[in-house]
């Protein structure tokens, strides 16, 4: 038998579509089971929901998810640039101090991710 060409690439779409469906409702931390006019009245449990923005320049992150250099994760860094490229990417200066295994002074200039940023509140501002 024969398969239509078109008709495989319409159920691969569909299953996408579902996999995407499935993985952001994970991410905003709602059930599959939750309706839709629950989610609208809130179901009387209020959900935390964080929105993404690019840090801006001059705001002390922490990074973390880094899973080709992991041992960055847990660096404190400083946004150096004023939004991201088109990659996704901010300009940041990761200070050495911070790392484990870098004893030495000073910072060094990276290109990372906006999603691999966490803020960090400065002490003043506590």
């Amino acid at each position: 038998m024969k398969l239509n060409p078109y008709h495989a690439d319409l159920v691969w779409k569909h299953t996408m579509e579902k996999e995407l469906n499935i993985f952001c409702l994970q991410q905003l931390g709602i059930s599959k089971e939750a309706s839709l006019a629950s989610l609208k009245e809130g179901s009387g449990e209020e959900q935390e929901v964080r929105s993404f923005h690019v840090p801006e320049a001059g705001q002390r992150v922490m990074l973390q998810g880094l899973r080709h250099r992991p041992e960055l994760n847990g660096a404190f860094a400083e946004v150096i640039g004023s939004g991201a490229d088109s990659s996704g990417r901010v300009a940041i200066r990761v200070f050495r101090s911070s790392l484990p295994h870098e004893a030495a002074k000073g910072s060094r200039r990276m290109q990372i991710r906006a999603s691999n940023l966490v803020p960090v509140q400065s002490k003043q501002a506590a």
